[in-house]
């Protein structure tokens, strides 16, 4: 059980890392296609 815990808020931080950084004036817009993936993993783990 804390292992799954650990692995939904490090994906859950990922994502919100790639959509920070996906909004940022650095240029790379192109990261909010893939922001929401390790979000929707994790939420489709944690239906099952």
């Amino acid at each position: 059980m804390r292992k799954i815990l650990k692995s939904n808020i490090v994906l859950s931080i990922l994502s919100g890392l790639l959509l920070i950084l996906s909004w940022s004036q650095i240029g790379i817009a192109f990261l909010s296609l893939f922001a929401f993936v390790p979000l929707l993993y994790n939420l489709e783990n944690h239906l099952k």
